[in-house]
C-alpha cells in the first residue's frame, strides 16, 4: 500500500474497493473485484495492470547526422553523405530529396529523414569566412599617400611591413600584403604600388610673342603618362583640347588674357584644374 501503513484495532477491518490484484504474500493472490474487506494484520502487495504489445518487423529509423556547425574557407566545398536506404526518404530545406548534399555557401541546412511513419530532423549551420580585400594595383604621384583599410573587424592583421595596425599608409613604391590572423583559413591580399613624377610646377603665365622664350604652355612631367588637356576662356567656352598633351599649346589665335585649364589622366585617375595667363 502506498503512503503510511494502515493500522487495525482488534475487531476492526479495512474495506478496499478497486479492480486490481492484491497479494497477502509474494505468491498468493487475492482477487479484488468490487469490494474486499481485510481484517487480518499482515503485509499485502498491490499490483497494477500492465499491458505489453509486441511490434513485428518495426522499420529501422535512419537518424541523419549532419555533423557539428562548421566554418568553411572561401571556395571550400563540404559534401554530406547520408545513408542510402531504400526505406528512408530525405527532404532538405530547399525541397531536395538526395542523400548527398554539396555545400558551398553559408546558411542553415536541415534535412528530415522519414522511415515509415517515423521522422527525424537534423540541422547544420555553415559560416564562410569572407576575403580580405585591398584596392587594385595603383600608381601614386610622388609625394602622395595611400591608406589601406582592409576593414576586417574581429581579427588581428599582419602587414608585410611588420605592422599589426588595422590600417597601413604607404607612399613608396612596392608590393604590400596583409594577412588575417585566422586559425581556420588562409586569408590574405596583395597590392602593387607604383610611384611616378606627376605634372607639377604648372605655370600660370606664358608669353607666345615670337622671341623663342616661354612660347608654349609647358608642364613638367606631362609626357610620363597620357594626360588630356582642355583650355576654357572666361565664359566657359573650350578654346583648345588635346587627348595627349605634349607641351605644344601656344595660344594661337587667342588674345591676351586669363584662361582656365583642366588636366585629366585616366590611368592615374587624376584631375588637375587651374588658370594660366597668356601675355603677348
Amino acid at each position: 500500500m502506498a503512503g503510511d501503513k494502515p493500522k487495525l484495532c482488534r475487531s476492526k477491518a479495512i474495506l478496499l474497493s478497486h479492480d486490481r490484484q492484491l497479494f497477502n504474500d509474494r505468491h498468493t493472490k487475492i482477487e479484488l473485484s468490487g469490494q474486499k474487506t481485510i481484517a487480518a494484520a499482515g503485509s499485502y502487495y498491490y499490483i497494477d495492470d500492465i499491458s505489453i504489445e509486441e511490434v513485428i518487423d518495426a522499420p529501422l529509423v535512419n537518424v541523419p547526422n549532419l555533423g557539428v556547425d562548421t566554418t568553411l574557407c572561401l571556395g571550400q566545398v563540404l559534401t554530406i553523405q547520408l545513408p542510402d536506404n531504400s526505406q528512408t526518404r530525405y527532404l532538405w530545406q530547399d525541397g531536395s530529396t538526395s542523400s548527398i548534399r554539396t555545400i558551398t555557401q553559408a546558411g542553415t541546412y536541415f534535412v528530415t529523414a522519414t522511415t515509415g511513419v517515423y521522422s527525424v530532423t537534423d540541422t547544420l549551420h555553415v559560416r564562410i569566412l569572407p576575403p580580405v580585400v585591398l584596392p587594385q594595383d595603383t600608381t601614386l604621384c610622388r609625394g602622395e599617400k595611400l591608406t589601406l583599410i582592409p576593414n576586417y573587424p574581429g581579427h588581428a592583421l599582419h602587414w608585410s611591413t611588420g605592422s599589426t595596425d588595422s590600417t597601413l599608409t604607404v607612399s613608396q613604391a612596392g608590393q604590400y600584403w596583409v594577412k588575417v590572423d585566422s586559425h581556420t583559413c588562409p586569408i590574405a591580399d596583395t597590392i602593387n604600388v607604383q610611384v611616378i613624377d606627376c605634372p607639377d610646377n604648372v605655370p600660370n603665365i606664358f608669353t607666345p610673342n615670337g622671341d623663342g622664350i616661354n612660347e608654349t604652355f609647358i608642364i613638367d612631367n606631362i609626357e610620363l603618362r597620357p594626360w588630356q588637356l582642355a583650355i576654357y576662356n572666361r565664359w566657359g567656352a573650350r578654346v583648345f583640347e588635346s587627348e595627349s598633351y605634349h607641351n605644344q599649346w601656344c595660344g594661337e589665335g587667342l588674345p591676351t588674357g586669363v584662361y582656365y585649364y583642366e588636366l585629366f589622366c585616366q590611368p592615374l585617375r587624376r584631375r588637375l584644374k587651374g588658370w594660366v595667363q597668356i601675355l603677348r
